[in-house]
């Protein structure tokens, strides 16, 4: 069976100062806050976060760690200066820079809310598409997509596992 096409569209976050995140991504990370009629989005690094007034009557952001979405995860270049430029705007780091792999550093920050960043650097050797590291079995598999560039989707059978 053929699966459609899915793209990434957004990420929602829900929060109770619509405003004061906005700023925060705008002045922390560089993010550029759209306004449109009775909303407020942010773009940053290519996607776009909608931003909703979460009313009293939601439940609270939930402690970590914690089952579900974990984190989003941000390309950088220079991940130590990055940091450094974090760490002068009084930046919270729950991990420091460091080295996961041969070719990968990460960090990670915490927004507001609680949420979860990472940032990554990765070596050109382990890029692809849009900035991930694929296994080595993995790599090659990846074909055009629907606009002729990479990244648009696995064409090969990844084993998966046997279901009782």
């Amino acid at each position: 069976m053929s699966h459609p096409n899915y793209t990434w569209d957004h990420v929602h976050i829900r929060t109770p100062d619509v405003e004061a995140m906005a700023q925060w991504f705008a002045d922390t990370l560089g993010a550029e806050i759209v306004r449109g009629p009775a909303r407020t989005d942010i773009k940053l690094g290519g996607g776009i976060i909608f931003l909703a007034e979460a009313p009293s009557s939601v439940n609270p952001p939930p402690v970590t760690p914690y089952q579900g979405l974990d984190h989003i995860g941000l390309a950088v270049t220079d991940i130590d200066a990055v940091a450094d430029s974090l760490k002068a705007k009084g930046v919270e780091f729950t991990k420091e820079p460091t080295t996961i792999r041969p070719g990968t550093r990460v960090c990670f920050i915490r927004g507001p809310l609680g949420i979860s960043i990472e940032l990554l650097e990765r070596d050109a050797k382990y890029r692809w598409g849009c900035g991930v590291s694929l296994p080595r079995e993995f790599r090659g598999g990846w074909g055009a997509g629907p606009s002729g560039r990479s990244g648009g989707g696995w064409r090969g059978k990844p084993e998966r596992a046997s279901t009782p």
